[in-house]
């Protein structure tokens, strides 16, 4: 498919846009991994070839230590270039139509680690030009990776949950679409949320709790380019905090004045939350986190939406990124953005 395939943005037909790749995505999270080690080992070997060449056991302790230099300084350069790619991986775990037509996901994931004009303006805002919005919105997306890596994946699982969800729901797939890009988006207002709250090992204080709770609200300003293609679905960003019995956040709205991209992300969100590690607490099991949810519908969730994520019937974490978790392990975090 011609990545820059024009397509009907009217009705956000699928005739364009990105289609799931989890092939690619697997030979990304690799190559991060393994291109590193691969240039460290050839620049040993170069070094063992054109440089110093051992006699005797101090000339052999010379050398180990200059080709473990040598190694460690290659794949630390290497590997400076090679995580400009990780948002790559979570580009192709991703289907989305744009408003216009699909850019290169390679291009992208490039200028996702190069935001640094937009979040340096006064006020953080996208383009008021739809295409480009939307593409700032994925870039802003993959940066957030990096803003908050303690959370790492959560809003590309979040993103896939909520497609499940909406698919059991019966959603077109015009709709289907809307619904990935809220969810995607829904917490791109932390980035007005210093990385030292975001990142903070333990809960936050009342004050850090207040900032906190006004990413919605920066969310939902953000997002405003999007509104007119999106509709209500962009209003994930700013409602999936908010609780079906009205004692949620920003606007403490409730029932169907909360959208149903709100509905929908809070259960997805919700979910992930449960399901993932926290600096503040450990995992629950899939089956833990249904009874949570099922305890809170009517109360926090629409019981319709907690209902269709309990007869999705396998845990959507086979739909998410089926190797994310393994990037989650100690030591092999950093490799993952």
């Amino acid at each position: 498919m011609n990545s820059r395939t024009r397509i009907d943005a009217a009705t956000g037909a699928p005739n364009a846009g990105w289609s799931r790749r989890k092939g690619l995505a697997l030979a990304v999270r690799v190559a991060i991994v393994v291109v590193p080690f691969v240039g460290a080992w050839i620049a040993i070997r170069l070094t063992q070839r054109w440089y110093y060449h051992p006699e005797g056991w101090p000339g052999v302790v010379i050398w180990v230590v200059q080709a473990a230099a040598v190694g460690l300084l290659a794949s630390r350069a290497i590997s400076l270039y090679s995580r400009r790619l990780t948002p790559l991986v979570a580009l192709f775990e991703m289907t989305l139509v744009f408003p216009d037509y699909a850019p290169s996901r390679f291009g992208v994931a490039l200028r996702a680690g190069s935001v640094g004009k937009l979040l340096r303006q006064p006020e953080l805002r996208l383009s008021e030009d739809a295409q480009e919005a939307a593409e700032q919105a994925v870039q802003l997306v993959a940066h957030l990776r990096r803003h908050e890596p303690l959370t790492r994946g959560h809003t590309e699982r979040v993103r896939a949950y909520a497609e499940l969800i909406g698919e059991e729901m019966g959603l077109d797939e015009a709709d289907l679409n809307r619904l990935r890009w809220g969810a995607l988006l829904h917490d791109v207002g932390k980035l007005a949320v210093p990385e030292s709250i975001l990142n903070k090992k333990g809960l936050p204080t009342r004050d850090e709790w207040e900032i906190l709770r006004n990413h919605p609200v920066a969310g939902a300003k953000l997002l405003e380019p999007l509104h007119e293609w999106l509709g209500e679905w962009v209003r994930a960003a700013s409602e999936h905090h908010e609780w079906w019995d009205g004692n949620g956040y920003p606007a403490g709205l409730r029932g169907e004045e909360i959208s149903l991209s709100g509905r929908i992300t809070a259960v997805a969100d919700a979910y992930d939350v449960i399901t993932s590690r926290r600096s503040y607490k450990d995992p629950l099991s899939a089956e833990r986190a249904r009874e949570e949810l099922v305890a809170a519908a009517g109360t926090q969730f629409d019981p319709a939406v907690v209902r269709a994520m309990l007869q999705v019937g396998l845990r959507p974490g086979a739909r998410a990124g089926w190797l994310a978790w393994i990037f989650e392990l100690p030591g092999l975090a950093p490799l993952a953005g």
